[in-house]
């Protein structure tokens, strides 16, 4: 369900299916073959196409076959393409569902892995192959390349001729002159989208063929003005429980008498309600862009029991349907429900469903009518039936029936009235209830069937779940199957997120709502919902829900947060502390990455307890407190959509301590910073120099942050990088002779200050650019064209210092395997000093724990371990009683250095490390046996320099390294390891992080001009600028070849298609003339047959 509307290409979607592993092909038969007059130019094929190819690193199988329910006896054998290695299998199938597997050299049977549809046959779980009806006309769209939109509808015959006689693209919002035009001689709709109003549209394109029967159609929704660039990042979900939000139709009111407890039973909320409240700009001035909707189908009547055996509760929630697809009266009608949603779209507001996939009430006809489709499980929660040991098959209630969605008429079922609901009722999501107690498949086959429905035209329908899960303690450790359940439902064709519940539980419950932790743990467990989940998973992270007791009432903690019914001591009004926490957390909602869901009501601080006293009807006549959050909240959610880093950026890092968390959400170029503040009042050092949100006082570079507050800045112009970009003019130039063997394997390089930076063919010129830029950083921080400090720069060019850049390890291994002896002799002998550098390990920008820019580490190592120690033996020597290797020593808790150089090379003995492991009062604990003493020591200053300048301060990264190194904010090294800090700062070692990025086309008022090619006589290692004044050395005259011995003439006559004889020559250019004229001959040909053939009526704008 991933956003296509940035596509740049022109998109043909193909007809029948979506997967390629089983599409039906279209094939194309306009070249003609005698066939009578009205020859289509595109018809279905009638064949299904299987494909399979080896997984990375997997070998190719001897054999390969397709078995399916066909014919599960007679495998197919497929027949492999010796260029792609992709296996190939045509099968002519008729309608319908079909198991199949793949044979993999007649032993292993395999899923399609290119296929996330999944069926069981006989308790099987299979491979799913949706055949179509291929005899029937069709459609298929292309977006035009620019803008994403659709461009033009093509026509396509069925296998067996069958023609359409009569339809075309219908616009479902009403008609539209010139919209659509056919055109008979490409058989295609060509569509003129700027006859339509901004809002979103449908295509429906139909029609019935010559024989009588319907085509197949297709459905193209697609959003026109600002709406087009929405991605679901950019959404505030409003979550509505409409029974309970505001009742607009009085009419439809539920008088019958009920035995419901008070506060469960039916109170009058409808759609009308939520209109109404739409048209008045309420969610347009809270920031709100999506609305979910509690479920809207036909709920049960009368009551059931509670959980305590003892209240009785109504139906009103919606999550006991009765019917499949009928809309309960008692929330509106159908045409209430229409113009709700399109209310909504004409606000640039999306609608999602609430779809209920786990079970029915016991009155739907589906239970009564298919019992098989059902699972006869235990009560989830009951002895010896827990929620998650359980949860594919216990029943949340006897009153609930739990659906089986591995037999494939109910999975198929419940697929198909999903989609009746979105297209139904022009909605453009979905959460699907109770995802934790489904099985995979109803997930993924779900999300297949609407990708393939409703995204032709690039509009993304956003799927989220409900997979409850916890936080299970401090470790990641821990909570490690928390995530992997979560993950497991979401991916590519899969849902595009779930609600955060690991981060509810360990950030809500534990410091935003109760306090009893800091600020710390709200930032660690912030940025693992950063890490840990698939990538591309849009997550939701909430605040409150229908099915938790209010924040608010959490916050204020009296006691009664959790009761339930109205003779208890329920919540009520919180005090000034609890609108505090609230604010705090409303802050964080709306700051972070995800699309945040805000729970109705939480904007205001409305109370209540446990269900169904979270559900109270939604009180609008605010004041004082209320009416103060409501105001804080719909500021903070405007600024969100104004500023799109705070939307789309990534979260990182800046300071954090127990009551004070600095984080940045930055995207390219753009950030914002966020001060969250639950302490007194503090000051801070930062960057920024605009505050946009808040009260906090920003005066030089410090910022004044009130107590109890959230601040929002922003730069008041586009900032410069960290550095800067780098103004030396760092232009890709040959690699220079002087690297010897190295030249043939990297043949393309950059000087920085003389310094090279080397890289094999395959590394992108990009790649090559940004490590450079990083040297550069570090070399010359103040970015003004001049190095730091001219003896470090001459000691790393005097040692042929030089950074070397492979595509991965693999790639330098097999270049060193090549290299000849000689080369290693020169190394041994001190002429070259050389690092590596993997180019899939850089990430420019990268700070995060998963993704951290390596150019920032092995740049600085050649840096410090070639140019500081030699110039600065005294203070940086790698060697024991140098400043830095007494520092060092204390880090590690002791001077541990090994006996034999050897032991280290060959990974054995002690090394440069303790007998008895590092003691508890070290903080640096490198245990790397091939280290010695003097790597140590260049991995030391590394984490020393890198933790100053603010590389390794997000958190997550503070968890990864802390096996190695633990200072690792810019405030724990100065208070853990002053030595160190202190030698940095007295030091010309860099001031601020690289950034790595390059601008060569806005050169420095620095610049020195010179010759910049080492191979010349004039070669000025200080010039950043070639002037073009480069002298090459006059090249060494070659010795006169021995004359060669005239061949032997042979008897072969054949033509070398390579030679340049005369012969040769005049023959292939009288045959290029001939052909020439057959192609031209062929193609009048194929025009007249064309002219002749064309059909007309029926077809035209629709």
């Amino acid at each position: 369900m991933r956003s296509r509307q940035k596509s740049i290409l022109l998109v043909l979607l193909l007809v029948a299916q979506s997967w390629l592993v089983i599409q039906v092909q279209p094939t194309t038969s306009a070249e003609g073959e005698g066939e009578g007059a009205g020859n289509p130019l595109r018809v279905r094929s009638a064949m299904t196409e299987f494909r399979w190819q080896p997984t990375d690193g997997q070998s190719q199988p001897s054999n390969v076959s397709l078995v399916g329910e066909w014919n599960w006896s007679a495998p197919v054998i497929m027949v492999v393409n010796a260029t792609t290695g992709i296996w190939l299998a045509e099968m002519n199938l008729a309608e319908g569902l079909y198991c199949y597997k793949f044979l993999l050299n007649g032993t292993d049977y395999i899923f399609d892995a290119s296929n996330p549809e999944r069926i069981y046959c006989d308790g099987m779980e299979n491979s799913l192959a949706r055949v179509k009806n291929h005899t029937r006309s069709t459609f298929s769209l292309e977006l035009d390349m620019e803008t994403g939109l659709p461009a033009r509808i093509l026509l396509y015959a069925g296998s067996d001729g069958s023609l359409l006689a009569t339809g075309g693209p219908q616009l479902k919002s009403g008609y539209y002159p010139g919209l659509s035009t056919y055109d008979q001689l490409t058989e295609a709709w060509d569509l003129d989208l700027s006859v339509l109003p901004e809002g979103k549209h449908t295509f429906l394109v139909s029609g019935l063929d010559d024989d009588g029967f319907t085509a197949e159609d297709i459905l193209i929704p697609f959003w026109l003005g600002p709406q087009q660039d929405f991605i679901w990042e950019d959404a505030l979900i409003y979550m509505v429980m409409t029974d309970r939000f505001v009742n607009g139709n009085t009419s439809n009111d539920d008088n019958s008498s009920s035995t419901a407890s008070t506060g469960a039973g039916w109170q009058g909320g409808d759609f009308a309600g939520v209109t109404l409240m739409i048209e008045s700009g309420y969610f347009t001035d809270l920031g709100v862009n999506a609305l979910w909707l509690s479920p809207f189908n036909s709920a049960a009547q009368g009551t059931e029991m509670a959980g305590d055996g003892v209240h009785e509760v109504s139906g009103y929630h919606g999550y006991w349907p009765t019917a499949p697809r009928s809309v309960d009266s008692r929330l509106g009608s159908e045409a209430e429900l229409e113009a709700m949603v399109a209310s909504a779209h004409q606000q640039g507001i999306r609608v999602m469903m609430d779809f209920v996939v786990n079970h029915v009430h016991e009155d739907h006809p589906y239970y009564s009518q298919n019992p098989e489709w059902f699972n006869q499980g235990c009560l989830c929660g009951s002895a010896d039936c827990d929620w998650t040991e359980h949860r594919l098959d216990c029943l949340f209630r006897d009153y609930m029936p739990d659906l089986n969605w591995k037999n494939r008429d109910a999975s198929e079922q419940m697929i198909a009235d999903g989609l009746w609901w979105l297209e139904r009722f022009d909605l453009d999501g979905a959460r699907l209830d109770a995802v934790k107690h489904v099985d995979d498949l109803a997930v993924y086959n779900f999300a297949s069937s609407i990708e393939q429905r409703f995204e032709s035209g690039g509009v993304d329908y956003y799927l989220k779940g409900e997979t409850a899960m916890g936080w299970v303690g401090h470790e990641l450790a821990d909570n490690l199957g928390e995530y992997a359940t979560i993950n497991s439902y979401m991916g590519e064709h899969g849902l595009d997120g779930q609600a955060d519940f690991v981060l509810y539980h360990a950030v809500v419950d534990n410091v935003l709502a109760s306090g009893n932790m800091d600020y710390q743990h709200l930032d660690f467990w912030t940025n693992r919902s950063q890490d840990q989940y698939v990538e591309g998973a849009v997550m939701n992270p909430f605040i409150g829900s229908h099915d938790t007791p209010r924040f608010i009432s959490r916050a204020e903690d009296s006691g009664t947060q959790w009761n339930q019914w109205v003779e208890q001591d329920r919540p009520g009004n919180p005090p000034t502390e609890a609108y505090d926490k609230a604010r705090q957390a409303i802050g964080w909602l709306l700051t972070t990455p995800g699309a945040p869901i805000l729970y109705m009501g939480d904007e205001s601080g409305q109370p209540g307890g446990a269900d169904p006293d979270n559900r109270r009807m939604m009180d609008f006549n605010l004041s004082g407190h209320g009416l103060e959050l409501l105001n804080f909240t719909s500021e903070l959610a405007q600024l969100r959509l104004e500023n799109v880093a705070l939307r789309r950026g990534a979260y990182s890092t800046y300071h954090v301590s127990e009551n004070l968390l600095v984080f940045e959400m930055t995207l390219g170029d753009d950030s914002n910073m966020v001060v969250l503040n639950r302490g007194n009042v503090e000051q801070l050092e930062i960057p920024y120099d605009e505050v946009i949100f808040g009260d906090a006082t920003l005066f030089d570079d410090a910022l004044a942050i009130s107590a109890n507050s959230v601040t929002v800045l922003r730069h008041s112009s586009v900032p410069p990088s960290l550095t800067d970009c780098v103004t030396l003019n760092l232009s890709i130039i040959s690699t220079p002779e002087i690297y010897d063997s190295l030249t043939e394997h990297f043949p393309k390089a950059i000087s920085v200050f003389g310094v090279h930076l080397l890289a094999t063919s395959g590394v992108n010129d990009e790649t090559l650019l940004h490590a450079a830029a990083v040297m550069a950083g570090y070399l010359d921080d103040d970015s003004d064209g001049i190095a730091n400090d001219p003896a470090v720069v001459q000691a790393m060019v005097d040692a042929n210092a030089a950074m070397v850049i492979p595509r991965t390890q693999y790639e330098l291994d097999m270049i060193i395997e090549q290299l000849p002896e000689s080369f290693y002799v020169k190394m041994d002998e001190g002429e070259f000093a050389l690092q590596d550098l993997y180019e899939d390990e850089i990430h420019p920008g990268g700070r995060s724990a998963n993704a951290f820019d390596a150019t920032l580490e092995e740049v600085l190592h050649l840096i410090t371990h070639v140019g500081y120690t030699t110039a600065y033996p005294d203070d940086f020597a790698e060697a024991p009683g140098s400043t830095l290797t007494i520092a060092m020593d204390e880090a590690r808790g002791g001077h541990y250095e090994e006996n034999d150089i050897d032991d280290c090379e060959e990974e054995e003995g002690p090394c440069a490390l303790p007998t008895g492991g590092y003691s508890e009062s070290s903080w640096y604990h490198y245990d790397d046996g091939t280290c010695d003493y003097s790597c140590m020591a260049t991995e030391y200053l590394y984490w020393a320099l890198t933790t100053h300048l603010g590389a390794q301060s997000d958190s997550g990264r503070c968890y990864w390294i802390s096996e190695e190194w633990e200072p690792c904010t810019r405030e724990q090294l100065a208070q853990t390891d002053p030595a160190i800090v202190s030698l940095i700062e007295s030091s010309t070692l860099a001031r601020s992080l690289p950034s790595g990025e390059h601008c060569p086309d806005n050169p420095g008022d620095n610049d020195i001009q010179g010759c910049v090619n080492v191979n010349a006589t004039n070669y000025n290692q200080n010039a950043t600028v070639d002037d073009g004044s480069c002298i090459m050395p006059e090249p060494e005259p070659e010795p006169e070849p021995e004359p060669e011995p005239e061949p032997e003439p042979e008897e072969n006559t054949e033509l070398d298609p390579d030679s340049k004889g005369e012969n040769y020559f005049s023959e292939s250019s009288s045959f290029t003339v001939i052909r020439i004229i057959l192609l031209l001959i062929l193609g009048l040909m194929i025009i007249h047959f064309a002219i002749n053939k064309m059909r007309g009526g029926g077809l035209g704008e629709g």
